[in-house]
């Protein structure tokens, strides 16, 4: 991999996502001038709806979208499968079970910013553990095994939540459905919240961008890599353990965003190749973007609906057929 090509893909993702931000920062229910933005003033009101409401919000849909862009990438690679992605391989599922589980107890609400996240951590980790157990062979850890204990982990888990939405309140169950359909819609959301979930996905990010080199080995093989020096088992743990952390906190805070995971490193792999010390950023760039612009879209038609609707509506509607266009046109296969 160049410099120059390394170069050239990173800084047009960083344009994006600041492209991204501006844009969401100027448009939705109301129009913020770019003017405004950077003059600093204080007596302008859109101006302020801008800064005290809008800005967390668009800074959580990058940080979000960021992470499930990231650990759609390194499962992947893990698997060395490019259907993977945390939704499939269970992790996001327990996650869900794990913040329902903590909703439905009644002492937080889907804005926990104290034991929510590692409640939907816990489940992450938990589904993670014992995907990984299960679709292990002694050493060897086999993709069909772990795609096919993956969706029956989610399966488990959709049914738990839903036994937990017939017994709770009605209100908390509505409560509880919109927030598994994916939602960043918060009238509490503070700079200092955005905060916290950017500590936890730079600590989550960090050991996926550290083990980009020895993905790549992995990607020959487990024989390949460990004769290369890779210690397979303990960058499987890694990975995972990190994986789970990015996706806890993400559910916890926005519930189910799908496809996120799955589609955006699909395209990036395509556009700028496998090595993932390039697809790694790549990908959590361009995530960032994706999410920052469904999420403008969704407030966008608040204008003629009259009220919002959860952002995971709005990235399924669009990831669902651009991947299935990109199945038809790219047969799927192995990562080698």
């Amino acid at each position: 991999m160049s410099a120059a090509r390394y170069s050239l893909w990173l800084s047009a993702s960083l344009v994006a996502v600041l492209a991204s931000l501006l844009a969401g920062l100027s448009f939705g229910e109301s129009d913020v001038t770019l003017r405004a933005l950077f003059s600093g003033g204080h007596v302008d009101p859109h101006l302020q709806l801008a800064m005290q409401l809008r800005l967390p919000r668009v800074l959580l849909a990058a940080l979000v979208g960021g992470a499930l862009a990231l650990c759609g990438a390194a499962l992947q690679a893990l698997v060395r499968n490019p259907l993977a992605d945390p939704y499939i391989l269970g992790v996001s599922g327990g996650a869900a079970l794990g913040g329902a589980l903590w909703q439905a107890i009644g002492f937080s609400s889907a804005l926990s910013w104290q034991l929510g996240p590692f409640a939907a951590f816990a489940g992450a980790g938990l589904a993670a553990l014992l995907v990984f157990r299960l679709a292990s062979r002694g050493e060897r850890l086999y993709s069909l095994s772990l795609l096919l204990t993956g969706v029956m982990i989610n399966v488990f888990c959709s049914a738990a939540i839903m036994l937990i939405k017939t017994i709770v309140r009605p209100e908390k169950a509505q409560a509880l459905l919109m927030w598994l359909m994916g939602s960043l819609a918060f009238e509490s959301l503070e700079l200092r919240h955005v905060g916290i979930v950017a500590l936890i996905v730079l600590v989550g990010s960090a050991p996926l961008l550290l083990h980009a080199r020895q993905l790549n080995a992995m990607l020959l093989g487990d024989d390949q890599a460990q004769s290369l020096g890779v210690a397979v088992r303990r960058v499987r743990i890694v990975v995972f353990a990190a994986s789970s952390m990015l996706v806890g906190a993400a559910v916890s805070l926005t519930g189910m965003i799908g496809f996120i995971g799955l589609v955006v490193p699909h395209i990036m792999r395509l556009l700028c190749g496998p090595d993932h010390r390039l697809l790694f950023p790549v990908s959590a760039l361009v995530g960032a973007t994706f999410l920052v612009l469904c999420d403008l879209a969704v407030r966008l038609i608040f204008r003629f609906l009259g009220h919002d609707f959860p952002v995971g509506v709005m990235t399924a509607l669009i990831g669902g057929p651009l991947f299935v266009y990109l199945l038809r046109r790219h047969e799927p296969r192995v990562l080698v």
